[in-house]
């Protein structure tokens, strides 16, 4: 287990505002870029910032979605592509049997 490189009791452990391992009992600086804030966990783990988390793209169909790791966003953002597309669907079936007001 890593210790502390600073000597002063309550001194931090480390830095993590952009991840990194933690350890039970240290106190690590992190931070969202707001005010700093201190992290002692009590038990071994890692820091990971939220722009690592999930993200990517998610494929279904013909439906390409950008997720940034919040996964209501990224489910709004499947329903509004689901739904645009419905309604293109149906504005064209409509169109061609002229029951469409455009």
């Amino acid at each position: 287990m890593p210790t502390s490189p600073m000597s002063a009791p309550d001194a931090p452990s480390g830095h993590r505002a952009t991840g990194g391992p933690v350890w039970a009992g240290g106190s690590f600086i992190v931070g969202d870029g707001g005010e700093e804030e201190v992290f002692t966990p009590k038990s071994s783990g890692t820091i990971t910032p939220a722009s690592k988390v999930g993200g990517g793209n998610i494929t279904i169909g013909p439906f390409t979605i950008s997720g940034g790791g919040d996964p209501m966003e990224t489910a709004r953002a499947v329903a509004r592509e689901v739904e645009s597309a419905m309604n293109r669907l149906m504005r064209g079936a409509h169109t061609d049997s002229e029951a469409w007001d455009t």
